[in-house]
């Protein structure tokens, strides 16, 4: 396996470099930072979960309570997202807003946001509701040329 390795890393990359690079035109990085949510919340698992009468939601065995809220007094019978993340760590969600953040056992950490950062910018709003319009629109012109094809 080491000859292996040091084979391709001593003959074989530098000649297929030399064969198939190609230098960039520009100097620089191709690359831009994601606008929008934080990852972390796009890559965890997400189940709904409906808020029991004692204000909990159970997840996997665990009962998480939810805390007070100034925005709710309680979250009975409300739908509820329970997003799970790699590193074990829970967190709740009404709709965009997270509601608390759990250890893996299930004691509060926080009340707030799941994560650091803003999950959603003004920027991001605004170019997603952008976003959402024009696909409105698109689909619209599609479904109007669909209906020309089918009339010609």
């Amino acid at each position: 396996m080491a000859a292996a390795n040091r084979y391709l890393t001593e003959r074989f990359l530098p000649q297929h470099n030399k064969r198939f690079m190609v230098r960039a035109t520009e100097p620089g990085t191709a690359f831009i930072p994601l606008v929008g949510p934080h990852l972390a919340e796009i890559l965890c698992v997400q189940e709904e979960r409906v808020v029991a009468k004692d204000n909990t939601v159970r997840y996997q065995g665990l009962s998480l309570q939810i805390p007070q809220d100034p925005h709710r007094f309680h979250y009975v019978q409300v739908t509820v997202r329970v997003h799970a993340y790699p590193d074990g760590t829970l967190a709740v969600f009404h709709g965009p807003r997270c509601l608390a953040r759990y250890h893996a056992e299930g004691q509060l950490i926080e009340t707030g946001q799941a994560h650091p950062g803003p999950t959603h910018s003004r920027t991001f709003r605004r170019s997603f509701i952008l976003g959402q319009r024009y696909a409105t629109e698109f689909r619209r012109t599609a479904e109007r040329l669909e209906e020309k094809n089918r009339t010609s």
